[in-house]
């Protein structure tokens, strides 16, 4: 899906890690973590089902380990699965993710077989009604399920859409989460994100006297709301305000603290501080190396306040993570991220004051709870 579109991610291979290699990982992996008593593993792709095999191998490797509580988690398009795997898959009790962008239209726009061109909605259905049949338990525990907005879909005043029962199921759950198709970070190639704020604001500046958010975005399509609340909520979150006073608490850039709890291991056994940001390499398993110079490195890097971060507007609120870097002659290049950064985030908080200004009851309200973070924060800190 969206492959091509992301120049500074590579393509995806259809290759597997080979099993000597991933016998060493696992053994890397338990012997530098000794300190631990659990241990979450992810299994990414590519398609992780692909290599079933595979999976087996390392989750057998790894529960040897009888003094260690294993987390599993199985990202997949939820499209290869049979009966075998369903029934080892519950016995194991592996957390499941899958990927339904809402309704059978959308979805299948984007995400289909490359063999027939068919969209791969209703096989992704059917495979979670096996699980739900097998053990609707296990699926209310274990399964969730992620939908990817493209921004383009909000420019369009869609009908509501209707999903599927059990992805209704797990959408009362909680366990239906939309995130937005992530930005190129690039403004010449950004722009239906730039049009979709903008189509937000002809929506919601029309709103006056409204009182609290809810009723706000009550005239928002599902997918408008959901670019909202990943977006816009910026401007009305107390955490944004709270980081915009408390700065000297935030260690920046780097907020989301990526990158120090989650490596990433390749099919050569390289081990990346994050999935996306292979051009960060810390050690490598198969050669049973870590590199401490290079951690520290990537540390030191977390910690600074980068030059460039001095005055920016966005410093406060700022998404960096190591995907967005590259390292040139020890030198940090953002690319054009900075750029998109703060052309967002000024359009995000000149959409969040007109609102402010055109509702002065929800300001209000919005303050007040400020107020009382502000408060909490105060008192915790004493």
């Amino acid at each position: 899906m969206y492959g091509g579109k992301y120049e500074r991610h590579e393509s995806l291979s259809n290759k597997k890690i080979h099993q000597a290699i991933a016998a060493i990982t696992e053994a890397f992996m338990l012997e530098h973590s000794k300190t631990r008593s659990k241990l979450r593993i992810d299994y990414l792709g590519g398609e992780p089902m692909l290599a079933f095999d595979r999976v087996q191998e390392i989750d057998a490797l790894l529960h040897a380990d009888q003094d260690k509580t294993i987390e599993s988690f199985l990202v997949t398009n939820g499209t290869v699965f049979n009966d075998e795997q369903i029934d080892w898959l519950i016995l194991n009790d592996f957390n499941i993710q899958v990927s339904l962008d809402l309704d059978q239209q959308n979805h299948d726009k984007n995400r289909n077989f490359k063999k027939n061109n068919l969209g791969s909605y209703n096989c992704i259905c059917q495979n979670l009604e096996m699980f739900f049949e097998r053990d609707s338990l296990y699926f209310d525990r274990r399964i969730s399920a992620k939908a990817v907005l493209d921004p383009a879909d909000t420019l369009v005043q869609q009908q509501e859409v209707e999903l599927h029962p059990l992805f209704s199921r797990l959408r009362d759950l909680n366990k239906f989460n939309m995130v937005v198709l992530e930005p190129v970070f690039d403004i010449d190639q950004d722009h239906t994100y730039f049009s979709a704020l903008e189509h937000l604001r002809e929506i919601l500046s029309c709103k006056n006297n409204v009182s609290d958010i809810s009723e706000l975005v009550s005239d928002l399509t599902i997918r408008q709301r959901a670019f909202f609340f990943s977006q816009i909520d910026t401007f009305f979150s107390s955490p944004a305000g709270n980081k915009l006073i408390n700065g000297e608490e935030i260690i920046l850039p780097f907020a989301k603290k990526c990158g120090m709890n989650t490596p990433a291991i390749d099919i050569n056994g390289d081990i990346s501080i994050c999935i996306k940001a292979k051009q960060f390499i810390i050690g490598n398993t198969h050669k049973n190396e870590i590199s401490q110079d290079k951690i520290n490195q990537f540390i030191n890097m977390r910690y600074s306040k980068m030059q460039q971060c001095t005055n920016c507007i966005s410093q406060k609120m700022c998404p960096l993570c190591y995907q967005a870097l590259d390292v040139i002659d020890d030198k940090i290049k953002m690319n054009k991220f900075c750029e998109f950064t703060r052309k967002s985030h000024r359009k995000i908080f000149e959409l969040g004051i007109e609102i402010c200004e055109n509702n002065p009851i929800l300001w209000n309200k919005l303050e007040s709870s400020y107020n009382e973070q502000v408060d909490l924060y105060l008192t915790q800190k004493s």
